[in-house]
């Protein structure tokens, strides 16, 4: 019942504003690592990231896109690059810049494929539709203010395909009030999915294909209290709420789970339930084993969310703090050891807490 370790992954791009150079850091190593990822499930900066790794995972050129990823970072991560101050939209209080400098930084990154030979990647971005959209609780139609749209495969093959990624992407990164809402069709005008759903773990399980997952998380699992209650500190300390809670729930559901179904296993053992059974009740429950992995600092990033944007130094730490973090996860995939060590469970459970990798089996609930 176990993940096969040549399994693909899913990689779970959170939210992270200025942090998003810390992903690019771990993407960089996934890529020279050659981990197997076959869907990106992404929001705010993160969306930006998971766009460059989908054309290069698309074109066969993942390394080179994740190199161009975090150069890209250091040289354009500015507040000046990203950032095209618009007096109308300013003016009609819809926000203090348009989306032309992203746009741009997207278009220099991300180019169509041309490639002779073309691999399969999924990119699923989350938005939150200001005007919301019809979903329902059971049998009872409710407004939802989450979205999630879905590209793959041949939208990376064509400009006009592109161009539609790469508007939904913007709106993916548009920070309520930084920037203006952007019309999305079908969906009228968008934010930042990182508002209402900032780790999407849920959207990765959608398929039972997905076995494995990895998640990129700039901070450690165990958050000290801090001199944050007033000013810029207290907003940093907003966002960080923002990015954490969503996530630390979503974990914590998908630990619930997974003592759920220990609890049906220990059925089996003493025979009071067969395997064949056990796997029907969790079929028709919807819950299924996945390994999941997390790539944490070893300690609290010195770097506010926002402070990335105006320094080239601070996006360089960022991004080597992400290369430290990916490469000591790595060494808990049996797959990637090369000595062959494997964590016990009592180590993973008390890694979950101390170390720079979090990493647990479990059989998570699909979205």
């Amino acid at each position: 019942m176990s993940a096969s370790p040549a399994s693909p992954f899913a990689l779970i791009l959170p939210g992270a504003v200025a942090r998003g150079a810390y992903e690019a850091g771990v993407i960089e190593v996934l890529a020279e690592e050659d981990i197997h990822v076959d869907r990106i499930v992404a929001t705010s900066s993160g969306a930006l990231n998971g766009l460059a790794l989908a054309s290069g995972i698309r074109a066969g050129r993942k390394q080179e896109a994740a190199r161009k990823l975090t150069a890209s970072w250091v040289a354009n991560g500015s507040w000046q690059s990203s950032l095209s101050f618009n007096p109308w939209s300013l003016l009609t209080g819809r926000g203090l810049s348009d989306q032309q400098g992203l746009l741009t930084l997207m278009r220099d990154m991300v180019k169509p494929c041309t490639a002779k030979e073309k691999f399969p990647i999924e990119l699923w971005v989350i938005l939150t539709p200001l005007d919301g959209v019809v979903n329902h609780i059971g049998s009872q139609i409710a407004t939802s203010y989450e979205s999630v749209l879905k590209f793959k495969d041949e939208d990376f093959d064509s400009q006009a395909s592109l161009d539609r990624i790469f508007a939904v992407v913007s709106a993916a990164c548009s920070f309520p009030g930084l920037f203006k809402p952007v019309d999305i069709e079908g969906l009228g005008p968008c934010v930042d999915g990182g508002a209402v759903n900032n780790a999407p773990i849920g959207y990765a399980l959608a398929e039972s294909g997905i076995k494995r997952i990895l998640i990129p998380v700039p901070f450690p699992s165990l958050m000290k209290p801090g001199a944050w209650r007033k000013g810029l500190g207290l907003l940093n300390h907003l966002i960080e709420i923002l990015i954490n809670e969503r996530l630390y729930r979503d974990l914590k559901r998908t630990n619930s789970v997974n003592e759920r179904v220990e609890k049906l296993d220990a059925l089996v053992k003493t025979g009071r339930l067969t395997e064949t059974q056990v796997e029907a009740v969790s079929e028709a429950l919807g819950m299924r084993k996945v390994e999941l992995t997390q790539i944490r600092p070893s300690q609290v990033l010195k770097q506010s969310p926002f402070a990335g944007f105006f320094s080239a130094s601070e996006r360089r730490l960022l991004i080597e703090e992400g290369r430290t973090a990916a490469r000591e996860a790595l060494k808990a995939l049996p797959a990637h050891n090369p000595r062959g060590d494997q964590l016990s469970a009592q180590t993973n459970e008390h890694a979950s807490f101390t170390s720079s990798t979090e990493k647990r089996s479990s059989r998570a609930c699909r979205s």
